[in-house]
């Protein structure tokens, strides 16, 4: 059966595997080598350099560049802080919606209740005492 293995280094630095559990002797288990091979090879180029991206993915444009005329960053960037200010409103709104739908409900939040809760029972209790 096969065991549980761990790790630890040597006194020279080497990191081993080893065997471990409540009745192991701690051996050092060497990894096998077909465990050290890739089950999937990657993909390499013509020239032999490793390809990690599709050359179609690289080449896909994601993002449209403004033209080069004075001012355009800061149009980009004035742009973003309206996008973000109509968000914050969005949400804002969602919120103030939320609450006003919480209290036609006539529900309390959680913590509210659960405070509301512990002084009448103090209340209640103060009376007998």
């Amino acid at each position: 059966a096969p065991c549980k293995i761990g790790f630890r280094y040597l006194e020279d630095g080497t990191k081993v595997r080893i065997s471990r559990g409540g009745n192991s002797s701690g051996t050092v288990i060497p990894k096998p080598e077909l465990a050290k091979q890739r089950r999937v090879p990657l993909p390499t180029s013509d020239d032999g350099y490793v390809q990690t991206t599709p050359v179609n993915v690289v080449h896909e444009v994601t993002r449209e560049t403004p033209a080069d005329e004075e001012g355009s960053k800061a149009n980009g960037d004035t742009a973003l802080l309206e996008l973000a200010m109509q968000n914050l409103n969005m949400e804002t709104a969602l919120r103030r919606e939320y609450d006003a739908h919480q209290k036609k409900q006539n529900r309390e939040y959680p913590i509210a209740k659960a405070r509301r809760k512990r002084e009448e029972f103090i209340s209640n209790h103060a009376k007998f005492s």
